[in-house]
Formats: structure tokens, sequence, C-alpha cells
């Protein structure tokens, strides 16, 4: 989530990793990889070199290693890439929450396309590729959600320093809607009135008011309403709801040309985003999250939108997909799907392969796993890919939000 960094690297290195020296004197950047850094290659082997665009010349200092590959920090930048730019923002390279504002956004879309592409065809083994539609976004001022970090002692409010648990002292982020800035610009009254174990407030822009956990009195609701292309969403402070504004339209109605039948079910659903835009595709549909406060909330959603033959209920997956115990239907037309980083449990996919839905909507932020699980799709259950995007949710960052539109055979 927008705030927050993963590690980039684990600690150590040594003899084991065919490099005796520390430094790189010349690297070239060859492209970048999932998870955000750039691959060079060298006569010892490859080298991951955190804060680089695909052309750069750089040399480079060895800091740990992923997976067994060594990885490296910047020293000098020998020769720039041409798609490399200069952040809009001045807490870019320290706060946590962008790592790519020094690329040009026609890069950041290459970039995140090339990733996709190569995760279906390395680890999905799917040759040829598909071709993946690119769906663009506003560069700037697209987040409506974000998790506000706290340090109390310092009097901060913002987001984790990169790779750490330092709160860095945010003024305001260009990546943020106006009314989240609203907050950071509160920032005295809101730390001076929080409870003393918090540290961290989760926020959401609606139409009238910003949600947020925790409530705010006289600053902000518990609870708030989206209203997306004639849909209307509740959305509370504490729910997960998808953070970029403009492109809530373009994800939630991308597969309605291609799908329908009698029954769906959409797992993981949340606050019943997929399902509210879908739904009008089927005559009945199941709604399923593990949360009982999420699956509470897509009942009411589809109550408000008139989807009166859903139901939604609380159960985990794994629990939903158990062996002769499972809540779906005994028929389903299209299986929708947006599971956390990890994916689908092997539970899942099992279950998955016994339930055969005809169509499976698989909505990931993790290419490589859902790359995973794509292959498993279609070398043990006769599906094909039959289309597949890229959306582009998070602009100056790595992450990739990608979407498989799955077909029997």
């Amino acid at each position: 989530m927008y705030g927050s960094h993963e590690p980039r690297a684990m600690a150590g290195h040594g003899p084991s990793d065919g490099f005796s020296d520390m430094h790189f004197n010349q690297l070239t950047i060859e492209k970048l990889v999932a998870g955000g850094m750039g691959l060079a290659r060298t006569d010892r082997g490859v080298v991951f070199v955190a804060d680089t665009a695909p052309g750069d010349v750089v040399s480079a200092t060895l800091s740990g290693r992923i997976g067994g590959c060594p990885t490296a920090t910047i020293g000098t930048i020998l020769e720039p890439s041409p798609a490399r730019v200069r952040p809009k923002c001045p807490y870019a390279g320290a706060c946590g929450g962008c790592d790519w504002q020094h690329l040009s956004y026609p890069a950041q879309l290459d970039a995140k396309r090339a990733i996709l592409a190569e995760s279906l065809s390395r680890i999905g083994k799917i040759k040829p590729a598909p071709e993946i539609e690119s769906v663009p976004s506003p560069e700037w001022g697209y987040r409506i959600r974000a998790q506000f970090k706290i340090n109390r002692g310092r009097d901060a409010m913002g987001f984790f320093r990169r790779d750490s648990h330092e709160v860095v002292d945010v003024a305001s982020c260009p990546l943020l809607v106006t009314p989240l800035n609203g907050l950071l610009a509160q920032k005295q009254a809101i730390v001076s009135q929080l409870p003393g174990p918090v540290r961290q407030i989760r926020a959401i822009a609606g139409e009238d008011a910003i949600a947020t956990d925790p409530a705010l009195p006289g600053i902000t609701a518990s609870d708030t309403e989206i209203r997306v292309n004639g849909r209307c969403f509740g959305v509370r402070g504490d729910g997960f709801f998808q953070g970029n504004g403009p492109l809530l339209s373009a994800l939630g109605v991308w597969a309605l040309p291609w799908i329908g039948g009698v029954v769906c079910a959409d797992m993981y659903c949340g606050a019943g985003f997929f399902s509210v835009f879908l739904g009008g595709r089927f005559k009945t549909g199941l709604s399923i999250d593990a949360e009982e406060s999420q699956a509470r909330q897509a009942r009411a959603n589809l109550a408000r939108n008139g989807l009166d033959d859903w139901r939604a209920i609380a159960a985990g997956a794994e629990k939903a997909f158990s062996a002769g115990a499972s809540l779906l239907p005994a028929r389903v037309d299209c299986l929708i799907v947006d599971p956390p980083r990890p994916g689908l449990s092997e539970t899942v996919r099992q279950g998955i392969a016994r339930l055969l839905p005809r169509d499976i909507l698989y909505i990931s932020c993790n290419p490589p796993t859902q790359a995973r699980d794509a292959r498993f799709f279609i070398n043990a259950c006769g599906y094909r890919i039959d289309r597949a995007a890229m959306f582009d949710l998070y602009p100056q960052t790595h992450h990739v939000e990608s979407v498989l539109l799955f077909k029997r055979k």
C-alpha cells in the first residue's frame, strides 16, 4: 500500500556470490525488473541496481542480494539514460512511497508492460505472451487512498522512509488528491487528538467527506461515499477500496464486453467493487471476503446498486474451496479473483480446478505470482488467456496492476 516500501535486498554478500570486489566501476542498465530495480549483466553474473533507468551507465557498490543475485547502490551516474528525469517531489529518494520518480512517464509504462510480459513468458511459460493493453493514469494527483504514518515524539506525519520504519515528515504529496493533502496540512490538530497507541491513519477521500481509521472528530468521518460511472459505493476508513480515482471506471468496466451468464462468484471481493460493476451481466452472484466487515460493506453496496439477486458472505478463500464443503455454486460462469500479493494458494488453485468456471477474471498487484497461477490454469485446467491489460494504478512507483481474462478452450 502507498506509504510503505518493500525491502529491496537481504543483507549480506560474500565469495559465494561470485563477486570479490565491493565496487563496480561501470555497469550498463539493461532493463527494469519486477520489484523496481535495474538489471545489469557482468562477466560474473547479473547485478540489480536500485534507482536506475534503462540505458543508465553507472558506478555502483554492492549492498546485499536478492535470491542469490547481488544488489548494488549507485555511486555515480556516468551516462544518464534518455528516460531519466528530475523528480518532482522534494521527498523523492527518502520517502518510501515512490521509487520511480526519476523515470519519464512513458518509460514507466513501457517498463511495467515489459515486466508483465516477461513474467508471463519466464514464470508462466506462456509463449507467445499475449498482447497486453496498457491503460495509463494521470501522473500526479490520482491517489484517493493513503496510510499516513505518525511519530508523536517528533510530531511527524507522513510516510515511512525507504527500507525503514522511520517517519518522513511530509507537508504535501504530489500523488495525493487535494483533500488528502488537506489532512497533512492539519498535522498539528490531528496528532494532538490521536490516542497514544495510534501510529497510523488510514484514509480515503470520498464525495463529501474523508473517511479515516481512526475517525478524527471535526476533521474526518468513519465512512464516506464514492460515485463512479453511475455506481455508488459506501466505503469505510478501515476498509479496502481501489486507490487510483481516475482509473476506477476503466478498471471496473474493462471485462464487461466479454463476460456474462447465469452465475458469477467474486472472491476477495472487498467492498464489492467488481461485483457492482460486472454484476448486471449475470442473473445471480456471490461475493466472498475473509473479513466480515468487508462482506457487510459489499452487501450494502450490492443493495445500493440494485443487485438484489447477489449475496455477500464472509469466508476465507481456502474455506470457500475446501474439498467436500464448497460454499460456491456447482456451476459458475465467471469467477473473479483479486488476491493479495502472494497470489492464489494451492488449495484455492485446486478448488478452481474442480469448479472449472467458464471464465476467470484475475486481477493482480504482483505479476510474478499471477504468472505462476496462469501457468497452472493453462497447463492443468485447459484455459487460455483471452485478454490481458496493465492498469497503471500507481504512477511514480514500480507497482504493477494487471488483469487477465481466462476462457476455457
